[in-house]
């Protein structure tokens, strides 16, 4: 009731309700008061509120204190993602001064702004404004630290991250990430919650090559190897080439395939079955090159008609992705 009460106000006298709700927030003395007046604020035309900038760094710093993280610090972050931009940038000067429950949420809402704002490149076709790309390098640099320094759930929350393959974040700053990531996947301890984050390496495009290739030096270990090697192949059909980019990812597509051919001669890599699979992934892109193909194929059939059992399916699940690309 109060709330409905708020909005008639809100709609026959804005300015008014904006000066009287303004001066009741500086005497705000608990939690519950606070979060009423800042949602009745926020629900408020932003021309009619004094300084609309100062209530959203309040806004943003209510989230960030609240640690009962109940229904009032979800109701004002529902009402931060529709302010889009000046939310984000407010969110990410906020991030290091909240508590640990709250940065996971603070995280959760840099995603539902990208959803609700798509970048600017995002929305080149349309009239609609959406989050400038440097606002967005800004987001992932919070994203990266966390996961480089945070405790290990903001670290996993943060690895959850959706907003961060955005192509708009500049390369070096997606390579990073996808480094970072990989480095701590290990976690994680389900299955179906490394798969989703493995999916997020895989769709961080032609920067997350380079530290997947690094691991596959015989160094590392078995299962950072064999990760390697899947996430190459989840790479090669997640990846789209960046605008004027087609021959140079053609030219990473093909490196990786030589990459992954010379594995094949490995008579000790820790899982054949994968490394052919990948290779299957990988030569059913566009960028592939024909030679390769035809290279990756023989290879490929002969492993299927091969007396090693725990080959052949994945042989044969590698040549479906070879058949599903012609």
């Amino acid at each position: 009731p109060a709330h409905r009460l708020m909005a008639a106000l809100g709609v026959a006298a804005p300015r008014p309700l904006a000066v009287a709700l303004s001066t009741e927030l500086e005497k705000c003395s608990d939690l519950l008061s606070e979060a009423f007046v800042l949602q009745s604020l926020l629900d408020l035309p932003a021309e009619q509120v004094q300084d609309f900038d100062m209530l959203i760094r309040r806004a943003v710093s209510y989230v960030g204190r609240d640690t009962e993280e109940g229904r009032n610090s979800r109701a004002i972050g529902a009402r931060l993602v529709r302010l889009g931009d000046k939310a984000l940038h407010a969110l990410c000067d906020g991030f290091a001064e909240a508590h640990a429950g709250a940065q996971k949420y603070f995280l959760i809402l840099f995603d539902d702004i990208y959803r609700a704002n798509p970048s600017v490149a995002a929305e080149a076709n349309t009239e609609r404004k959406g989050l400038a790309p440097e606002l967005l390098e800004r987001a992932a640099e919070v994203v990266l630290h966390a996961i480089e320094t945070a405790s290990k759930g903001v670290r996993m929350a943060a690895m959850e991250s959706r907003f961060v393959c955005d192509v708009e974040i500049a390369e070096d700053t997606r390579r990073r990430l996808a480094g970072a990531v990989v480095d701590s996947v290990a976690d994680f301890i389900f299955r179906s919650e490394i798969e989703k984050i493995e999916t997020t390496i895989a769709r961080l495009g032609l920067p997350a090559v380079e530290p997947l290739l690094e691991r596959l030096s015989p160094e590392r270990g078995k299962e950072e190897r064999v990760r390697a090697v899947r996430l190459l192949g989840d790479w090669a059909l997640n990846v789209k080439a960046p605008r004027g980019q087609i021959a140079r990812l053609q030219q990473t597509v093909n490196e990786v395939l030589r990459r992954l051919q010379g594995l094949a001669l490995e008579q000790e890599f820790p899982d054949r079955g994968e490394l052919l699979c990948a290779l299957g992934k990988l030569v059913s892109s566009p960028a592939a090159s024909k030679d390769a193909d035809e290279v990756i194929t023989r290879t490929l059939l002969d492993a299927a008609r091969s007396s090693a059992a725990p080959l052949i399916p994945r042989a044969l699940e590698g040549l479906c992705y070879v058949a599903s690309s012609r």
